[in-house]
């Protein structure tokens, strides 16, 4: 499972924004966003996927083409 939450600039709060049911969705996870804020990725297991993330609303979108299932060894250390 992988959850969005959107923070508030002026309270500090966060509010749940999505949670998306990942392929391979057991165990450790490791996420890495890019410097620019669009995109994450997730790895989990033997998965990785990539997801944009809507500056606005908090949401994650799957990326077409960067999902991989059934690497050969779980994905560590991102």
């Amino acid at each position: 499972m992988v959850a969005s939450y959107i923070a508030s600039a002026s309270t500090g709060g966060v509010t749940p924004a999505q949670v998306i049911q990942q392929a391979g969705d057991a165990g450790e996870r490791h996420v890495v966003v890019t410097p620019s804020g669009r995109y994450a990725y997730v790895a989990s297991g033997t998965t990785l996927q990539g997801y944009a993330i809507d500056a606005g609303s908090g949401g994650l979108t799957p990326v077409a083409g960067a999902g991989v299932t059934g690497l050969a060894a779980e994905v560590t250390g991102l």
